[in-house]
């Protein structure tokens, strides 16, 4: 989860920053942007993480119970 925050977060810096520079934009301007971007987007990055871990979690439970259930089917 570490990698996807800092990712996230350098991703997030990074466009931010190359965009508001883009604008002309003032320096500090750009880097208060960057700053912003960094977290917003290092904390949707971490949200991502979550719903994605989950997902991976609710199938492995899902293929656990139909193989418990094909294997209580397979001794009767």
């Amino acid at each position: 989860m570490k990698r996807f925050l800092l990712a996230g977060g350098f991703i997030g810096f990074l466009l931010t920053f190359v965009t508001s520079l883009s604008t002309s934009a003032n320096l500090n301007l750009a880097l208060r942007d960057g700053m912003i971007g960094c977290l917003v987007l290092a904390l949707v990055s971490k949200v991502f993480y979550r719903q994605l871990e989950n997902a991976a979690v609710a199938i492995l439970e899902r293929e656990i119970a139909a193989a418990e259930k094909e294997e209580t089917r397979e001794t009767e």
